[in-house]
């Protein structure tokens, strides 16, 4: 039988430093990850509801963009217009879920991390 070795790591105080460190900075990330999927999501949720309005209409802002707006008097409902309306906003909130589900793989991902340095903690507490 062979003798097996065991090693011993001296460990630091500076070790549980570097630990503490990459846990509370891999908790930030995951807490900014969440709230930044929260706020596109309520903008999701707003321009959502702008299908709903019957007098929404498809106009160019400044930069050339399209985006609905809301004219002002009242007109009377044009189907065309709000069918222009309902598909740039369709399509920008596709494009708002791709980002919403990025920050969801992204915070899976730091949460793994903040878990992972956690337990590296653990195992460096100086005895």
């Amino acid at each position: 039988m062979e003798d097996k070795k065991i090693h011993h790591l001296d460990i630091t105080t500076g070790d549980l430093e570097v630990a503490q460190y990459f846990e509370k900075s891999t908790t930030e990330a995951a807490m900014i990850l969440e709230l930044n999927s929260n706020i596109i999501r309520c903008i999701q949720s707003f321009y959502n509801g702008i299908i709903t309005l019957r007098r929404c209409r498809v106009g160019k802002n400044p930069l050339g963009a399209v985006t609905p707006v809301n004219p002002a008097p009242p007109q009377p409902p044009d189907d065309f217009a709000h069918q222009d309306c309902k598909a740039a906003v369709e399509t920008f909130s596709s494009e708002l879920q791709i980002m919403i589900d990025d920050f969801e793989r992204e915070l899976s991902r730091a949460r793994i991390l903040v878990q992972e340095a956690t337990e590296c903690k653990t195992l460096v507490r100086p005895f």
